[in-house]
């Protein structure tokens, strides 16, 4: 016969043994894990993990970030806004590319306001415009002998005229101009500017 005592014994050894497998298996997994393109790099995340998900996510943050960036130079540097939203928009086609069946797709091709109030379609459209603007600003910088992206539109808002129909003529009417704070290295073309009397240049460098 076994005793009670033996009997506990060969339950406990078979116990810590099953404990043993199952703890080099989970070992085993989690180093699969560790090696795969995924966990090294979110970018290769899979469609429907959670790492995909994340990847998701820190694509659409990083075009968030280009957006707001874009719109705050929208008025002092139209090509350096244009390349942020392009490269906000190169980031959310990874998202549509990559995880089209995430929430956050879905939610951009539906046409949803997730870029500070703008939605997808807006934001390519805006793109358009700007780059159309920028066109009109650099035929009326060559038909003006001006060189200076900044100064044209200054002189536009001074006599409250759309860039792009600017004249010579409409030039001697300008007598006072403010290029205050504009990060300005040189003011070439102002000679063109025969009636100017007052000018302010401040905070420039």
């Amino acid at each position: 016969t076994v005793s009670k005592e033996s009997t506990s014994g060969l339950l406990r050894r078979r116990v810590w043994g099953m404990q043993k497998i199952l703890l080099v298996m989970v070992a085993v997994a989690l180093a699969g894990c560790g090696g795969s393109k995924e966990s090294e790099n979110p970018r290769y995340a899979e469609e429907g993990t959670l790492n995909g998900l994340v990847a998701a996510n820190e694509l659409f943050v990083e075009a968030v970030e280009l957006v707001s960036d874009a719109q705050s130079k929208e008025t002092t540097d139209i090509p350096a806004a244009i390349k942020s939203y392009e490269q906000a928009l190169f980031q959310v086609r990874g998202i549509l590319n990559k995880y089209k069946k995430s929430d956050l797709a879905v939610k951009l091709v539906s046409g949803e306001a997730l870029f500070t109030g703008k939605s997808l379609a807006q934001i390519e459209e805006r793109v358009k415009k700007l780059k159309a603007e920028e066109q009109r600003i650099e035929v009326g910088m060559r038909r003006l002998g001006l060189e200076n992206t900044i100064v044209y539109k200054a002189i536009c808002e001074r006599l409250k005229k759309p860039t792009g129909e600017l004249t010579k003529a409409d030039l001697e009417k300008v007598k006072d101009l403010s290029l205050y704070n504009n990060q300005l290295t040189d003011v070439k073309g102002l000679e063109n500017l025969t009636q100017l009397t007052t000018l302010e240049l401040g905070e420039n460098q």
